[in-house]
């Protein structure tokens, strides 16, 4: 299907360690499922979600590594044009979240005007099976200089949607030369307008 000229596309790619979840993240988004045993295929896959922002369409280009990243061989090619990286780790997982700096040095050598978020992935955990605290989280947040910082579920659903609605609206704010996070609060859990629409996706990160 040819992309509407008026519709702005942002590319967007998913980065992190291995076994947080981006397949399934990935397979949440192109299906609307999970599946435990969502393998990745050779090469790079895309998926295209669109999102609605005050009365105005704007397209996801959501890219995945196919697993490349357990040989950390992804090349300029995968980064180049993106104007947002979502870094995923796994909230039962402290290694994940301090192993994103690696691929921060990464993406911001090959593509170092992209939108930084940060994405915790499992939200739908056992409170005793998550180990990472709001405070870690929030000073790594802060000290790397993202811009959102997200969670969602790929597992559940919960969170996903408003998870991207949310980059849609910053990417929104950023090509119309808006702060992008106006009216956000960074940290860990959802803002009062993610929460109301997370809120009837079953909630996530309360």
């Amino acid at each position: 299907m040819a992309v509407q000229p008026d519709v702005l596309t942002m590319k967007i790619v998913l980065l992190g360690e291995v076994n947080v979840g981006k397949t399934a993240l990935f397979h949440r988004l192109k299906t609307g499922t999970f599946s435990a045993s969502a393998s990745s295929t050779l090469g790079m896959e895309t998926v295209e979600r669109e999102f609605t922002v005050d009365g105005e369409p704007v397209r996801l280009q959501i890219w995945d590594t196919a697993g490349s990243e357990k040989y950390r061989t992804l090349t300029a090619n995968y980064y180049r044009g993106a104007a947002a990286v979502l870094y995923v780790y796994d909230l039962s997982e402290e290694e994940s979240l301090f192993g994103l700096v690696a691929w921060m040095d990464d993406a911001r050598r090959f593509q170092p005007d992209h939108m930084a978020i940060l994405i915790g992935n499992k939200c739908d955990l056992e409170s005793e099976d998550v180990v990472l605290t709001e405070a870690t989280i929030q000073s790594f947040y802060q000290d790397n200089d993202f811009e959102l910082s997200l969670c969602m579920s790929a597992k559940s659903g919960q969170g996903v949607d408003a998870c991207f609605h949310e980059v849609a609206r910053a990417l929104l704010a950023r090509s119309s030369g808006a702060n992008a996070t106006n009216g956000y609060s960074p940290g860990v859990a959802l803002d009062d307008a993610q929460r109301r629409e997370s809120q009837q996706d079953g909630g996530c990160c309360s």
